[in-house]
């Protein structure tokens, strides 16, 4: 995966259409499956935590559609909950987290994206009268997820990898037979590769 962790200099605009790039907005039906319950879009799921343990709630999961939920919880918005403002970053964060870990395929992609700055491009998709889920909160949470994953990813793999890694020192004289592969001194002067060499199904890349 290209992710660096470093400045980003490039960015990405992407509007709902877009391919691929568009399954990162709220409202592309990749359903999320939270704490028992299926939101069929992250937009249902981040709605209808406004008005959790209640019949509201249950009403906007089951929405026809994301711009549905949207509208559902914007006219019952006096019902909502009196923290709405100091949660709500928390559950963009799980909703978006659990779409793109519960789908491999959006995860590749979102990984694929690098280092790049992530902007919403949000002239046909957003309302400003309506309190959907904002594009800068959507994009920075996007990058904050895209982080995590890399590490995952990254720990995944060493998990998996070789414990003799690929020889970047000289090969030991005493090859499989060799007594001294604990000694520190011996170590920093001969290399022991794993003994399948080419053959190894998980050469270490580092």
């Amino acid at each position: 995966y290209p992710y660096r962790d470093e400045p980003q200099s490039e960015v990405l605009v992407f509007s709902e259409g877009d391919c691929p790039w568009g399954v990162f907005h709220s409202f592309t039906y990749y359903n999320v499956f939270i704490d028992g319950r299926d939101y069929v879009t992250t937009e249902h799921y981040y709605q209808a935590m406004k008005f959790a343990s209640t019949g509201f709630s249950e009403q906007i999961r089951r929405a026809a559609s994301p711009a549905a939920a949207v509208q559902i919880a914007n006219a019952e918005a006096n019902s909502m909950r009196p923290d709405w403002e100091a949660v709500k970053d928390d559950f963009l964060e799980r909703a978006v987290y659990a779409k793109f870990t519960q789908h491999s395929e959006l995860r590749d992609i979102l990984l694929a994206t690098g280092h790049a700055k992530l902007v919403l491009n949000n002239t046909h998709s957003f309302k400003e009268e309506l309190d959907q889920i904002q594009p800068e909160a959507l994009c920075e949470t996007l990058q904050r997820v895209r982080q995590q994953l890399f590490v995952n990813t990254i720990a995944k793999i060493q998990q998996h990898l070789c414990q003799l890694p690929l020889a970047k020192l000289p090969l030991c004289p005493n090859g499989a037979e060799c007594t001294f592969i604990k000694d520190e001194i011996h170590n920093a002067t001969y290399s022991h590769p794993c003994p399948k060499g080419m053959h190894c199904t998980n050469p270490s890349p580092w």
